[in-house]
């Protein structure tokens, strides 16, 4: 509307055989420095308003998570982050990859291809983190958009982080330990990478 009402003043006036259509454009015409102005304040009210809520609360809880991570010495342990569109700002603020188990691989950005499955059932997510933190010999930490259900049990709960103004980069992470109990050091590959002889989850 801004746009129309600017070049009208450049273009000569048309008669519109619409009545209404007609009756409209004489309004806007006859009003026209009204309706800027009044469409100027709107966007400004919007500009303020959100300018507070960014100001206020962050847009996502990456940071929180990565913070999270990092002050209680768990950036060594494998990342499993589902959803990857969701879990991959994680991954740039810890500067690592992790593992996406919607397109089964290690990375540090989404691939939108045919292979990726957005939706995965609990059950499927925990037996991929269970998958790796056996492959490795030591915990792993889950990281998800969404809370896992009640009757899904194994995985501990360490933190929710949420708030945010993104709903989808509101993050729960668990810690989830290797079938059995046993845990070994560290992957001496680097953290969030897959070793050289090591079989990513299947």
């Amino acid at each position: 509307l801004m746009a129309s009402l600017w070049l009208s003043a450049g273009y000569p006036q048309e008669k519109l055989s619409s009545h209404r259509l007609r009756a409209w454009a004489d309004f806007c015409l006859v009003h026209r420095d009204q309706l800027v102005s009044v469409l100027l304040f709107v966007q400004l009210i919007a500009g303020i308003a959100a300018a507070s809520l960014d100001a206020l609360f962050p847009f996502s809880s990456s940071r929180e998570a990565a913070q999270f991570i990092t002050e209680h010495h768990l950036e060594d342990l494998p990342i499993v982050g589902h959803r990857d569109d969701a879990a991959s700002s994680l991954s740039g603020c810890l500067g690592r990859p992790i593992y996406y188990p919607a397109s089964r691989r290690w990375g540090t950005f989404v691939i939108w291809n045919q292979e990726r499955k957005e939706d995965l059932a609990p059950e499927r997510l925990l037996q991929q983190a269970e998958e790796l933190s056996r492959q490795r010999r030591q915990d792993a930490l889950l990281l998800l958009n969404n809370e896992l259900p009640v009757a899904v049990s194994g995985p501990v709960l360490l933190q929710k982080f949420t708030g945010s103004l993104c709903p989808d980069e509101n993050y729960y992470l668990y810690l989830v330990s290797p079938p059995g109990g046993g845990r070994g050091s560290a992957s001496p590959q680097g953290p969030g990478q897959p070793g050289a002889n090591e079989e990513v989850c299947r």
